[in-house]
């Protein structure tokens, strides 16, 4: 009896290792996802600038009767089908596999891309138009006040976009003394939304992720809420917002530079968006490591207080988990790969003065406003509209 009891529970645990392995290899999963989408994304700009796919559609829309500026909703239209075979598996398919919930519902799914592809479409409409109006000097400055309009509206195209909601804080958060005032409970059907921080410098708001309480409680809540409070003080968000808007307007530069724009034609606004994706695609090369290292240093920072040491390390582990993150990856991968260190990268790395908080992902953000192809196709929100405007932040 007690070797059948025992081989019984040998079974069990067999089973929950089985189980924990399983659920510990979809952070991986959905990075060869996002590797594919991007990669896919990032060939077709450079397949479609070179075989002058831009003329080709050109032609297309003129046959058809209709203006040149159709182009751009036409190429909006095929941006939205190209990228349904990687927000399926995203979204619903890899979810199911791994046992997970599905990080949205149809509903949200279609809202989300019908909005999303107006956003790209007026704003590659409204840069044309600046440099038909004015030349270079009349695109800079669309993609300047579409930029400020971005980080300003952050918040409520977030809801547009995802199932984003406000929702009132609980008891236990609104009895926090240290929360700040301006800081905003949010409901969202995808569990990984983090919330951020949001608004125009001066005018920041910090959005919490309301269901999270139930993992990290009052006073995980009030930590996230003090590191954010921390950032803004000492204008660590803006240096990632400058480095953020820096990139994606040397950009454009050096694709119109390429593209020959402006010249008035849709076709070379169209290649100049081709072009400036693959640029885009360095930066996610490139600004992981700023974004990083300031987590890392906000992490230095937040130690140091008295109430902090004790708990620190199974936050920073619930912080993981609830982001889809892992314990510890090989160098080279977190290196160009995840803006968010690893929980090992975390406790034991050291803090480096080239870092800019959430550089990277805002910089995904703000090329929404360029046209941008590659916003949706990383491996943290490809099929998860709640995170194609705000994508997990520390």
């Amino acid at each position: 009896m007690n070797n059948a009891n025992g081989h019984h529970c040998a079974v069990k645990i067999g089973i929950i290792q089985g189980e924990q392995k399983h659920t510990a290899s979809y952070p991986a999963s959905r990075l060869k996802l996002g590797m594919t989408a991007v990669g896919f994304m990032t060939l077709a700009s450079t397949a479609a600038l070179i075989s002058g796919f831009a003329s080709s559609l050109h032609d297309l829309i003129r046959d058809t009767g209709m203006n040149d500026l159709m182009i751009f909703p036409a190429f909006a239209l095929l941006f939205m089908s190209t990228m349904l075979m990687f927000d399926l598996a995203g979204g619903f398919i890899l979810p199911r596999k791994f046992g997970i919930k599905p990080h949205t519902t149809p509903a949200t799914y279609l809202k989300g891309v019908l909005t999303h592809g107006i956003l790209l479409c007026l704003s590659i409409l409204t840069i044309h138009l600046g440099g038909v109006l004015a030349g270079m000097a009349g695109s800079l400055l669309a993609i300047l006040l579409l930029s400020c309009a971005a980080i300003a509206f952050q918040h409520p195209l977030a809801c547009l976009v995802g199932s984003l909601t406000h929702a009132a804080a609980p008891p236990s958060c609104s009895a926090d003394e240290t929360q700040s005032p301006d800081s905003v409970c949010i409901n969202s059907h995808d569990t990984s939304f983090s919330g951020s921080i949001t608004g125009l410098p001066g005018n920041e708001k910090i959005l919490l992720p309301l269901q999270w309480e139930n993992t990290l409680g009052n006073t995980g809540m009030s930590v996230l809420d003090r590191r954010r409070q921390l950032i803004i003080k000492h204008g660590w968000r803006n240096r990632g917002l400058a480095l953020a808007f820096i990139w994606v307007c040397a950009s454009w530069i050096l694709a119109s530079l390429i593209a020959g724009f402006p010249d008035g034609t849709v076709t070379t606004t169209l290649n100049t968006v081709f072009c400036s994706s693959v640029f885009h695609f360095l930066g996610l090369l490139i600004l992981p490591t700023p974004t990083r290292n300031m987590t890392i240093y906000v992490d230095r920072r937040m130690k140091e207080e008295p109430d902090q040491s004790d708990n620190f390390e199974s936050w920073v582990q619930q912080f993981s988990d609830l982001t889809d993150g892992e314990k510890s990856r090989h160098p080279w991968i977190e290196k160009i790969f995840h803006p968010l260190p690893s929980v090992q990268s975390r406790l034991a790395g050291s803090p480096s003065p080239w870092a800019a908080w959430n550089a990277t992902r805002t910089m995904l953000f703000l090329s929404i406003f360029t046209g941008g192809l590659l916003s949706r196709a990383v491996h943290c929100n490809v099929g998860r509209p709640d995170l194609w405007i705000i994508a997990p932040t520390d």
